[in-house]
């Protein structure tokens, strides 16, 4: 305790208390030195304000100031001035702490004097309802004030967000373009932590609204900046990722750096590419299970398709040395199997798919194969002819 007392007794002993005695305002020669206490004349002697209590810390140099408690109209005022001795004057009182007829304590950010046309400002915080104001429980407000009024002001107050009233959330406020605009709620944290930008309801951890055709909800500013947004409107709205320089990629990319899928976008589209290498190297279209490097289940509708072999072409087919399967050899297989030999049955085919390449080759080989059968046909045939021919000439000579 008396690490406090010793303390204390010295400041009441340095401080030198005059009552009433109405000290002058612009004339400190006659202030004594030390620190004055006196209490106020109301609004006689030229004074600048009502005040009940006013500290003077008076003594030689520069390091002298006054601070004051005042009445204005329905606040109570908190103010400080500083002595300035090159033209023997105090400066301007400047406001710092008020409490308004609305119980909100207001501290001023001017370093300048309120009277001045120079810009200022002044913080206000409030733990009430103020009348025509939003329903909050306690707010900061930061006002930036033009010729000694209050016209724009941005804040952050203790909101009810949703219809139990304690769901409190933190909404932040700002100022438009003229004094007579309301302050607008730009930004609210709901009681459950999610935060809305542009939206006082927001449903997800992150919720960003605005809307009309072209309407930007989010901007990547990088050197080459990407911009979501909404493009159309109505049933034709869109959401897009558009890129704001033209030739750009849009990578993904595993943790390490790896290439997942890159989109190259271009005004021209002869140079627009899109390379998609997920799921180890497969891409899947209709489909979240992809079996092979491409996987669509769905009509791929291709002016042309060309297809790498990794089978043999069956000219082999023509080889001297080519044993090639009888007719009645074939016969007698499509009557045991009924299908065609070395071709997948129809419950094979619906059962693992047809593989284009492969199957292509078995088809042509097959075409070979009755390209060879009908070439030895026709010779059977010519030899037939030839022999009636000879037959018939040695009839008629008889």
């Amino acid at each position: 305790m008396k690490f406090y007392t010793i303390p204390l007794l010295c400041l009441l002993i340095g401080i030198n208390c005059y009552g009433q005695t109405s000290l002058p305002d612009t004339d400190p020669t006659s202030i004594p030195a030390g620190v004055t206490v006196q209490g106020g004349p109301g609004n006689s002697g030229g004074w600048t304000y009502n005040y009940g209590m006013k500290l003077t810390a008076w003594g030689s140099g520069a390091r002298n100031f006054e601070l004051m408690n005042t009445e204005k109209t329905a606040s109570s005022t908190l103010a400080f001035r500083t002595y300035n001795p090159s033209s023997n004057l105090w400066n301007p009182w400047k406001e710092i702490v008020m409490k308004d007829q609305y119980g909100h304590f207001r501290f001023n950010v001017n370093p300048y004097s309120l009277a001045s046309s120079e810009l200022s400002g002044e913080i206000i915080i409030s733990s009430s309802n103020q009348p025509g104001q939003w329903n909050y429980g306690g707010a900061i407000s930061f006002t930036k004030i033009e010729g000694g009024y209050n016209n724009k002001r941005a804040s952050i107050a203790a909101i009810q967000t949703g219809t139990d009233p304690d769901n409190v959330g933190l909404a932040f406020f700002t100022h438009t373009n003229t004094a007579a605009d309301p302050l607008v709620q730009q930004v609210v944290i709901n009681g459950s932590g999610n935060m809305g930008i542009g939206t006082k309801s927001p449903s997800s951890k992150l919720e960003i609204k605005n809307h009309g055709e072209g309407a930007s909800l989010l901007k990547l500013s990088s050197e080459r900046p990407w911009q979501f947004m909404q493009t159309g409107s109505g049933a034709n709205t869109n959401l897009t990722l558009r890129s704001e320089v033209n030739s750009k990629s849009f990578r993904i990319e595993s943790p390490t750096g790896l290439l997942n899928s890159m989109f190259f976008v271009s005004d021209e589209n002869s140079s627009n590419k899109v390379l998609m290498v997920p799921y180890g190297g497969r891409v899947a279209i209709g489909t979240n299970a992809p079996d092979e490097l491409l996987t669509v289940n769905g009509t791929i509708h291709s002016s042309e398709v060309r297809v790498d072999l990794d089978v043999p072409a069956p000219d082999y087919v023509f080889a001297d040395d080519y044993q090639l399967t009888t007719l009645g050899e074939t016969a007698v297989y499509i009557e045991e199997n009924h299908h065609l030999p070395e071709i997948p049955s129809a419950t094979e085919m619906e059962a693992n798919g047809v593989e284009l390449g492969e199957m292509n080759m078995l088809l042509l080989k097959k075409i070979e194969e009755l390209t060879l059968h009908l070439i030895e046909k026709e010779k059977n045939e010519q030899e037939m002819l030839r022999r009636i021919e000879n037959l018939e000439q040695k009839i008629n000579e008889r």
